[in-house]
């Protein structure tokens, strides 16, 4: 359905009836939950006005539905969510996302998401600066509108999410062509042999499991290359603690799904406190963690519409300090 009209009849209503029960009622193809969405961003009018979904219809009322391009996705539903905001702008929102929260909607996702808790904050214009331009994209579009980049649930750290179709643009090819500054700061099982180095990689999915990813070695085998996705890490050592405990910055040449926790157990170092790629029990025993302990740290862009260099910073949150403090850490950040 795009686009629709009609004269309500008596015997669809009767002496009267809620809009939203009468659309439910006789066009039982869309759900009451897009239905209700169709009614707060104003595509429903009866006799040329906006309706709400309490407003009652009669016999011989004009009603127009017009989806006109306008994605829904029942998944996607705006709600309160505490944010930590560092900067905002008319075009960028720049968060500090807390560990555990998930940044959209995807397959058993139950939980209210940042994209919805930012969706609540912005309001319906931003749901629409995207809706409307994004024609039947539906992954993008219902589920991800402003999202240029992710952190995994258990990871934290600064974001930034656009907040209009120009900057979403913008940002997103920053991203891709690697202009921009990711940071991470990640604390590894293991101490390494150097105190700077680069690692490459081909990464694909875990044949074996498909939750996970896997490095393998680059190699000039087109068929071992063939589907698999060229990763870039640089390491760096910020101390080294007891018991083969290493904290370490992370500065990321390419943006694939779990590099960092791919490149850790690639190089036998894996990120304390990974149940994923690492060793879950040795977070938990040692320093009394229930998370892998890895933290966006910094992130640079060039602002859309200033073109102006931005970098925002983000402190440790408080287990991963406290994880270092038990450690023997003494300093602050």
């Amino acid at each position: 359905m795009a686009k629709w009209e009609r004269i309500i009849s008596e015997e669809d209503v009767g002496l009267g009836c809620r809009i939203d029960r009468y659309l439910a009622r006789t066009e039982s193809d869309m759900s009451r939950s897009k239905w209700k969405k169709l009614l707060k961003f104003g595509r429903v009018t009866v006799n040329g006005k906006p309706c709400r979904p309490a407003d009652m219809v009669k016999s011989g009322d004009d009603l127009r539905v017009d989806e006109g391009g306008f994605i829904l996705d029942q998944r996607l539903m705006p709600a309160p969510l505490p944010l930590s905001i560092l900067h905002e702008d008319e075009d960028v929102l720049v968060l500090d996302k807390p560990a555990g929260v998930v940044v959209h909607p995807g397959s058993g996702t139950k939980e209210t998401t940042l994209i919805e808790g930012v969706a609540n904050y912005l309001g319906d214009s931003f749901l629409l600066a995207f809706t409307a331009e994004m024609g039947t994209d539906r992954g993008q579009g219902s589920l991800r509108p402003g999202i240029v980049h992710r952190l995994d649930k258990d990871t934290s750290g600064v974001m930034v999410i656009a907040k209009n179709r120009m900057s979403s643009e913008s940002l997103s090819t920053q991203f891709k062509d690697r202009s921009n500054l990711r940071e991470y700061w990640a604390l590894l099982r293991g101490v390494p042999k150097e105190r700077k180095w680069e690692t490459e990689s081909l990464i694909r999915r875990h044949p074996g499991n498909r939750l996970k990813f896997q490095a393998v070695k680059i190699t000039d085998d087109e068929n071992q290359s063939r589907g698999y996705r060229y990763a870039r890490s640089f390491f760096e050592v910020i101390n080294v603690f007891p018991d083969s405990f290493t904290l370490v910055k992370v500065r990321l040449g390419t943006g694939r799904t779990h590099q960092i926790r791919v490149h850790g157990e690639y190089l036998g170092l894996p990120v304390v406190g990974d149940e994923v790629y690492g060793r879950a029990a040795d977070g938990r025993r040692f320093l009394g963690v229930a998370r892998q302990l890895l933290h966006g740290k910094a992130l640079g862009f060039i602002h859309p519409r200033s073109n102006k260099k931005l970098v925002f910073s983000s402190r440790l949150p408080k287990d991963f300090k406290e994880a270092l403090v038990r450690l023997g850490c003494r300093f602050d950040a």
